[in-house]
């Protein structure tokens, strides 16, 4: 397996693929109060949506295959090379907000640059997208939900320590 392999599974983990449909319970509106229907690797589900499964293997693929790319670019670009841990971190990162979200973290990328892991996981934990993110987490605790950290906190983890997240 090589390192695209690799990435693409780490990439699945943390997209949370589901083969059933599932609520999301961290997405709520008036239309769905417990929860967002979902799908596969995070996909939301509209009334009246029909997504043959083979349909949504090709989009996952898809989408997969532009966040190797993403993942490729990044370190191109910035000219940092990061230990597999470090990848996978970056890479959640890349599936999750997208390339320009993960380019939208300044000093976060100079940190890595200077290979200051410890500031790398400090920028991201003092990001709007961990505030967010931990906000509706502390909503669902609050509502009654168990206690879970969210993604900011497991990759911050994982760049300070360079070892694979264990709960």
């Amino acid at each position: 397996m090589n390192w695209d392999d690799t990435l693409a599974e780490i990439v699945k983990d943390e997209g949370g693929w589901q083969e059933k449909i599932y609520l999301d319970g961290l997405i709520m509106s008036s239309d769905f109060p417990n929860g967002t229907p979902t799908v596969g690797p995070g996909l939301l589900l509209r009334p009246g949506y029909e997504v043959p499964f083979q349909a949504l293997i090709v989009w996952t693929d898809s989408r997969f295959r532009e966040c190797i790319e993403a993942y490729h670019r990044f370190s191109m670009i910035y000219k940092i090379s990061l230990d597999s841990v470090r990848r996978a971190a970056i890479a959640g990162m890349i599936w999750n907000m997208g390339f320009r979200g993960v380019c939208n973290f300044k000093k976060m990328i100079g940190a890595l640059q200077a290979e200051n892991y410890d500031l790398v996981a400090d920028e991201i934990i003092d990001s709007s997208v961990h505030r967010k993110l931990a906000s509706l987490r502390d909503q669902a605790v609050f509502s009654g939900m168990e206690w879970w950290p969210v993604r900011t906190e497991i990759w911050a983890v994982k760049m300070k320590s360079g070892e694979a997240y264990e709960p």
